[in-house]
């Protein structure tokens, strides 16, 4: 069974994704690159002269809070549209899917906050896929991510280390991953912190049971 994401967590990654109702090109796609300066996502590409005048690639586009396939399997196109409803939705959707890929790849239980930071950075990031790109959950290599390795070994210290490595878009820094990246930090910060609590808490009650 798919474990629930809280409101929080479900906030967390919309406000991190921030909402577009056009479609809109990657940032790391030559077409952004380019022209990183237009008013993508706040109107239809198909009237921003920068992108009716271009051969450059804008894939994968996205839209709503970081949508590139929509349920049915279809990939966002330029020029589609959506309302905030649908957005919403789709949010739901894939956070699901995400959430079930990550309960099949850890070994390890971790709590809600911890589970919750790695399902943003999951988000964000995609899972990876052997032979394609590296991801949160697998390499291009086809060998399982270092955070991945690292959350089933039980070395949560560690894996929150590898957040920060996930800041790049393009080979280059970004600014808006930086940010992103703390705030999942934070979440799984809290997550660690919370764990320790309670088996602090769990020596304690052992020990006066002794």
């Amino acid at each position: 069974m798919t474990r629930a994401t809280s409101r929080a967590g479900l906030d967390l990654i919309a406000e991190s994704e921030g909402l577009r109702l056009f479609a809109y090109p990657d940032i790391a796609s030559p077409l952004h690159r380019a022209y990183p300066n237009e008013n993508w996502g706040f109107e239809n590409a198909r009237g921003i002269a920068r992108f009716t005048g271009s051969h450059l690639d804008g894939s994968p586009w996205t839209i709503g809070y970081g949508c590139t396939r929509y349920p049915d399997g279809g990939m966002v196109q330029p020029g589609d549209e959506c309302t905030e409803a649908q957005a919403k939705e789709w949010l739901e959707w894939h956070v699901g899917e995400f959430s079930t890929l990550l309960e099949g790849a850890l070994q390890n239980w971790i709590n809600d906050e911890m589970f919750e930071a790695i399902l943003s950075l999951l988000y964000n990031v995609g899972p990876g896929a052997e032979g394609v790109r590296d991801g949160i959950l697998t390499l291009k290599s086809g060998d399982p991510s270092t955070i991945l390795r690292k959350l089933n070994s039980g070395d949560y210290l560690g894996a929150r280390e590898e957040f920060r490595r996930w800041n790049k878009a393009g080979g280059r820094e970004n600014s808006g991953l930086t940010t992103r990246r703390e705030s999942e930090l934070a979440l799984f910060d809290r997550g660690i912190d919370n764990a320790l609590t309670l088996y602090a808490a769990h020596l304690v009650r052992e020990k006066g049971e002794a």
